[in-house]
Order: C-alpha cells, then structure tokens, then sequence
C-alpha cells in the first residue's frame, strides 16, 4: 500500500524491555516493585519505514510537583549522544512504558 507505516522491532529491544520491567517488578532494582518503567527507543527511519534495533533505560522522577514522571533532559541527550557516536545511522525513535497510567 502507498502510504502505509512499517515498523520492525529486533527480538532484542523487546528482550530488553522485558528484563527491564522484571527487575524493577522484581525487586532487583532502586526503584519500588510497583514503579512504572521507562526506556528510551533507537533505531533508524527511512519515510514510513521505521526499524528499532536498541533500547535504554530512562532515568525519571516521580517527585515532581505534578506527580507525573519528569525526565531529566540531561539524561536523555547524554544516552543518545552515546548511541549515536556509536551506532551513527541510529538515531532516538521513540520510549515505551510499563505503568497504569502515562
């Protein structure tokens, strides 16, 4: 179809995401068994086309005056400064999430 999205997603980013989530749920992590998870999304964009190879974890707050997560900027632009120099194609796609509520 003209115009349609595609998205692929390497079995490693989905690998990640899930140890991810099972640390945090599992205790093997800094932050309570019931905290939301974050990580951050790489990969390359081609016009619709849209391949994910990499994941990272994202470090939040949950003590922001909102009660939302706040997501030091300093973070992100350091993780994807990292990825970038060495995965040059790379480049931040998107994050996912594990929580009730975003």
């Amino acid at each position: 179809k003209q115009g349609a999205a595609a998205v692929g997603v390497s079995p490693l980013v989905i690998a990640s995401a899930c140890d991810h989530f099972a640390r945090v749920a599992m205790g093997g992590s800094k932050l309570p068994k019931d905290a939301p998870v974050y990580g951050l999304l790489f990969g390359i964009q081609s016009g619709s086309q849209v391949s994910i190879f990499d994941s990272a974890e994202a470090i939040y707050d949950l003590n922001s005056p909102t009660g939302h997560a706040l997501f030091p900027v300093e973070h992100i632009e350091k993780k994807n400064a990292l990825w970038t120099a060495v995965f040059t194609d790379y480049k931040l796609i998107g994050w996912y999430a594990f929580a009730d509520e975003l």
